[in-house]
């Protein structure tokens, strides 16, 4: 994790970050705090930052229903993440 908020935190643009995958529920209470958080980081580094948001969806969706179409299209967004970034990691 990389912390781009803080006023006192390190300038990250020296920094090698690896790609990130960013999820939000659409219902969770910070929402907004989360695409912030992967806006900046993609505008600091330039680097792979995705961010994901599953609208209805609250926080943690995908353990309080682990069979639901939601978590499984979670589960496959994760792996396409992964299959794509695999050479990088």
């Amino acid at each position: 994790m990389a912390n781009p908020f803080g006023p006192t935190s390190p300038t990250l643009e020296s920094i090698s970050i690896e790609p990130m995958l960013v999820i939000a529920g659409g219902s969770e209470l910070l929402k907004d705090r989360a695409k912030e958080y992967a806006y900046k980081l993609k505008k600091m580094r330039g680097e792979k930052v995705d961010y994901i948001e599953f609208e209805n969806e609250e926080h943690g969706f995908y353990n309080n229903s682990p069979s639901s179409d939601a978590a499984q299209q979670l589960l496959r967004i994760i792996g396409d993440f992964m299959d794509n970034f695999s050479n990088i990691i």
